[in-house]
Order: structure tokens, then sequence, then C-alpha cells
């Protein structure tokens, strides 16, 4: 299947995604999506990248998605949810 959305990293974009796997210090998912980007870099497929992470070969789809969509901060970063109106309010 030719993949419709091709991850072409920059030196400077692999840097960055490398330093984030390699130190750790960022949240777990932040840390996946890095190694997803790496691993489309690289030629692999979806199914390989999803059977090396253990997940869905349509989490690397959408990730590569967004990543030629959004760019390199907002596929890391994700989507932001607004907070939920609070269920009491002061009165209550």
């Amino acid at each position: 299947m030719i993949k419709k959305h091709i991850v072409d990293l920059t030196a400077e974009e692999r840097k960055k995604l490398i330093a984030v796997v390699s130190k750790g210090r960022s949240k777990a998912l932040v840390i996946r999506r890095a190694h997803i980007l790496l691993k489309s870099d690289e030629g692999k497929t979806d199914d390989e990248i999803a059977e090396m992470l253990y997940i869905d070969p349509d989490t690397v789809q959408r990730m590569r998605k967004s990543y030629c969509q959004l760019g390199l901060e907002a596929t890391l970063a994700g989507k932001a949810y607004p907070k939920p109106e609070p269920k009491l309010n002061e009165n209550q």
C-alpha cells in the first residue's frame, strides 16, 4: 500500500526527536509520538512500527498525517481540549 503522507524529517527535527526519546523527561505520549515519526522517517511501514510500539497501525497513520499537515511541534503537542464546565457551582 502506498503511503499518502510521507514523513521526511530535517536533520534538526531528527536531532530534536532523538533528544526527546533519549532524555526520557517528556510525557510518555510525546515520546511515543517521537518514536513513530523517527521510525516513519526510517522507511518502516505502519504495521512494522505498530508492532514495535504495541500500538494500532491507524495511530501511526494519524501521526504521519498530523506531521505532514501541522508540522512537528503540533504533532508532538497533540490536540488541546477545552476544560469541561464544573458540575457544581458556588451555590451548590
